[in-house]
């Protein structure tokens, strides 16, 4: 793990909205996670930058992240994680970052790695204390992948880190290996946040999610809770997540 030194200081970029070339940038994401996925990115699996105020939720989130296989970078402000974010520096892999920020909070950070080409592809997973409706809107309008719920566990962070950082497809399908995670702790992690999708398990065999709730499950000819069940009763399968509307 790495600390940067909080007595550096760097300025912060011209912030650019969020909804500007929104559609480019999704398309950016699509290709380089592909490339990711193939090895052929250059600089593609830089870090994980996980920028909390908090010394001790900092460190343990980022033993967690290296027991995990991570590199992590871990920063108290924004301003030193300004400094891990410049060109000289690789491309982080995903951000992990806390609202409550200084001189400029998480959702600006967001927005500002949104509005550089550099950074535009980069997940970022927005942690708050009691997040509200409107925080929640927010993190979709500066582009976040999520926004979770403090005291969160280390163990639903790594989780998320591992599917953001993973194989997806040109469709926007995230894959999960066999034997990678078990169902019940990718479940937990996906209902720690508050997108919506499906959880895949083959043909036949799906749970829906929405706003941190199962909202569906089947499981060949079962569904509702027997089907949720069966579900989380497999070991380790091959597992696909999409989020959006179901």
């Amino acid at each position: 793990m790495t600390a940067l030194p909080e007595s550096v200081p760097t300025g912060a970029l011209p912030l650019r909205s969020a909804s500007t070339g929104g559609g480019s940038r999704a398309a950016t994401a699509r290709w380089f996670s592909a490339q990711r996925a193939s090895g052929t990115a250059d600089g593609a699996y830089g870090p994980v930058l996980v920028i909390e105020p908090d010394d001790g939720f900092r460190t343990l989130l980022s033993a967690a992240l290296s027991r995990a296989g991570f590199e992590v970078v871990g920063c108290k402000s924004a301003r030193t994680a300004l400094l891990a974010l410049e060109p000289t520096q690789a491309v982080p892999a995903l951000v992990v970052a806390d609202v409550a920020l200084s001189p400029m909070d998480g959702f600006c950070l967001c927005e500002q790695l949104r509005g550089e080409m550099r950074t535009a592809h980069v997940p970022v997973l927005l942690l708050a204390e009691a997040p509200s409706a409107d925080d929640r809107h927010l993190a979709r309008v500066v582009g976040a992948q999520d926004l979770l719920a403090k005291p969160v566990a280390v163990e639903v962070v790594v989780t998320l880190a591992l599917l953001e950082t993973g194989p997806i497809s040109a469709s926007d399908v995230r894959s999960v290996a066999t034997g990678t995670l078990e169902p019940g702790r990718l479940v937990r992690a996906l209902l720690a946040g508050g997108r919506g999708g499906q959880l895949g398990f083959g043909p036949g065999r799906a749970l829906q999610f929405r706003g941190g709730k199962v909202v569906g499950a089947r499981f060949d000819g079962l569904s509702g809770t027997p089907a949720l069940e069966a579900l989380l009763s497999l070991s380790t399968p091959a597992m696909t997540v999409r989020f959006g509307p179901i």
